[in-house]
């Protein structure tokens, strides 16, 4: 499994690009967690092989004057390319990690609803309609309860609105 880090590099951030939308604090709530997460293992991965690819370009730069020079500029050049091969490997091992846990993830999830769509025995029943019944006679006794309080209040009012015979005059 190779995964190519093609156009993610320096020269596409310098362009006014983003390696990944995670640094784009107006795209980070559209950007998933995976994807997010991806997308900083490339540009890691991607910063370590620019250093790698540097490191050779510096090599152009070195002039050698005897065989044993040559030799450790080849040496070093090997170990850039072996730098660079292994960056790349870490990068495909990392993915397939995260990709195998994503797949994890989402098997438990399906399992959980498959689980849920599972038909319910008859006690599970039983104990559901047990639980409405607890619940609607709750509903109930708060109505009542705010029905008696509303009728008090009425009495209180009718009482206080009544016309008051004391001060009748007398005709």
């Amino acid at each position: 499994m190779n995964i190519s880090l093609t156009n993610i590099g320096t020269d596409s951030y310098q362009k006014g690009g983003s390696v990944f939308a995670g640094n784009l604090p107006m795209l980070q709530n559209n950007v998933s967690k995976s994807a997010q997460d991806k997308a900083e293992r490339q540009q890691k991965t991607q910063s370590e092989i620019s250093f790698w690819e540097k490191q050779k370009e510096n090599l152009k730069n070195q002039e050698c004057e005897s065989v044993e020079e040559i030799a450790e500029k080849l040496k070093a050049l090997h170990s850039y390319e072996d730098e660079i091969a292994a960056a790349k490997q870490s990068f495909n091992n990392e993915q397939m990690w995260h990709i195998l846990d994503e797949a994890e993830e989402l098997g438990e999830k399906i399992a959980e609803a498959a689980e849920k769509m599972e038909p319910k025995t008859a006690e599970e029943r039983r104990e559901d309609m047990a639980e409405e019944a607890v619940a609607l006679q709750a509903c109930l006794n708060l109505r009542h309860h705010i029905l008696r309080r509303c009728d008090q209040d009425l009495q209180i009012l009718f009482f206080l609105f009544q016309p008051c015979h004391i001060f009748k005059r007398n005709q």
